[in-house]
């Protein structure tokens, strides 16, 4: 009785723990943007969300190992840029980040930029123009839309997450907030703080596209048509959709 409790044990353990063929570990790592990333103690690489679930399926096909480490976004593209880390998630494309990043095609998901004011401000912008006469709060190193990423004419305050900025916007020590949408729309409802903002009438006619990235100086660089083909497979069976109305 004691051996057939004991084999039930091992071989329930061995369904939860993945086992590799190789010794193949690669580094990923972000900051918390929700729902694609959102942070989450109960689980082993303290993250849940869209992002995971695919470098967990990404993982599982490959037979490799992905470590889920935090950090600022910032940080996050330095060390894809000097080969720090593997693999980074959710990053819009751009011509600089070209030059260290190795997309992986198609892009998986698709965001909008929006700009956030205080609860009955929303009004007060209507263009682009009227952006010119407030204070801006923007997400350090992050993407948006163009002209707003190189218009050095704007008064833009840097921080470091998306969090910060809405305390900022809350606390009233900016005027405006950018972000993007469902990410900046899921942190208001999670704070709270959707009851005391509320978006500008001025909505960007741009779309952002995110994909998942290799450092250029990274190994797993040579199994990204392996990584493409994972990508379309959640694509084509609609994965994608499917897992994100779970965390939205």
């Amino acid at each position: 009785m004691k051996f057939r409790l004991l084999l039930t044990a091992i071989l329930f353990t061995s369904t939860l723990i993945p086992v590799y063929a190789n010794d193949e570990t690669y580094i990923a790592d972000f900051e918390t943007w929700a729902p694609f990333r959102i942070a989450d103690s109960s689980v082993p690489n303290g993250f849940k969300g869209l992002d995971i679930e695919i470098l967990n399926e990404i993982s599982e096909k490959l037979n490799i190992k992905i470590q889920i480490r935090r950090s600022p976004w910032a940080r996050s593209l330095e060390n894809i840029k000097s080969g720090e880390s593997d693999i980074i998630t959710g990053v819009a494309y751009t011509d600089e980040r070209a030059t260290f990043i190795d997309y992986i095609e198609p892009s998986y998901y698709s965001v909008t930029p929006v700009f956030y004011v205080q609860k009955g401000k929303g009004h007060l912008i209507k263009n682009y123009n009227d952006l010119y006469s407030y204070s801006i709060g923007y997400s350090i190193k992050s993407a948006y839309f163009e002209p707003f990423n190189s218009d050095k004419k704007l008064n833009k305050v840097e921080v470091s997450t998306e969090a910060q900025l809405i305390r900022m916007l809350v606390l009233g020590r900016v005027d405006v907030i950018i972000g993007t949408n469902p990410n900046l729309a899921y942190d208001l409802l999670q704070t709270g703080d959707n009851l005391k903002a509320e978006p500008v009438y001025y909505a960007p006619p741009k779309e952002t596209k995110l994909y998942i990235g290799l450092s250029k100086k990274s190994k797993l660089i040579t199994r990204k048509k392996e990584i493409e083909s994972v990508l379309n497979g959640l694509l084509q069976n609609n994965r994608i959709k499917k897992i994100m109305t779970i965390y939205r």
